[in-house]
């Protein structure tokens, strides 16, 4: 399993999630150009320009595999941290089992 914690911070205010500021931005997570996953940033409001707060977003396994991994936010969002921590637990290598 996975988690994806985004520290961001509000380059403006924001009313609601269909102002035209930080109050409508979005996170996104991309794989290979691939949107995987998406939400909005920022659920309380009113949000005053300089605020900041911890996103944790889950990540699933299979969207690690292949090692590539993208995130964004929109533009009125700054990500101040990212911090990407996986846990695994019985893995096994990828090796032939038949005998010579």
């Amino acid at each position: 399993r996975a988690t994806l914690e985004l520290q961001v911070k509000a380059l403006q205010a924001g009313q609601s999630q269909q102002s035209p500021n930080a109050g409508n931005d979005k996170w996104y997570i991309y794989k290979n150009g691939t949107l995987l996953a998406g939400g909005h940033i920022w659920s309380n409001f009113p949000v005053t320009a300089g605020q900041t707060q911890t996103l944790t977003i889950p990540i699933q396994p299979a969207w690690l595999n292949g090692c590539r991994l993208s995130f964004m936010t929109q533009d009125d969002t700054s990500v101040m941290a990212a911090k990407l921590t996986v846990i695994g637990c019985c893995v096994r290598p990828n090796m032939s089992t038949t005998a010579p």
